[in-house]
């Protein structure tokens, strides 16, 4: 909900350039989000996978609206140098350091936070089940 709430709070800034942004009320925007989410949780849980549905539908929607975009609008460069070049501005010892560190933020995002613990809520010994995680992220239960 914190996220939610400064993005809004963001949106206005952008809309309006004269917009200071305190930050008590990115808290009352936070608030009211917590306050809408328990809301619709709590009171209008009928009509939620409905909600589902128009979220997933804007969202793909969104995704193509905004590749789209991209394609048509970017600068294009050819293909050897969007392949096959790599800069190492940040200062790491080497090319090959430099994208590993560059990749951590890229899999945190893809992987989250629960690819740890997961396997372990399907197996019928937890207690054993961290030294016997699956290495392929394909495969998620672990026979017991």
């Amino acid at each position: 909900m914190f996220i939610q709430g400064l993005l809004i709070q963001a949106l206005i800034g952008m809309r309006n350039p004269d917009y200071a942004a305190p930050a008590w009320q990115g808290w009352l925007l936070v608030v009211a989000s917590t306050v809408a989410s328990c809301f619709i949780n709590i009171f209008a849980e009928s009509i939620l996978p409905r909600m589902q549905y128009v979220a997933m539908t804007v969202h793909v929607a969104g995704f193509i609206a905004t590749i789209v975009v991209l394609w048509a609008m970017a600068p294009h460069v050819d293909v050897q140098a969007a392949l096959l070049t790599f800069d190492n501005e940040g200062g790491w010892s080497t090319t090959g350091l430099a994208l590993m560190v560059g990749q951590l933020s890229a899999v945190f995002a893809l992987g989250g936070t629960q690819d740890g613990p997961s396997p372990s809520q399907h197996a019928a010994d937890r207690s054993q089940a961290p030294t016997r995680q699956p290495t392929c992220p394909k495969r998620r239960r672990i026979p017991a």
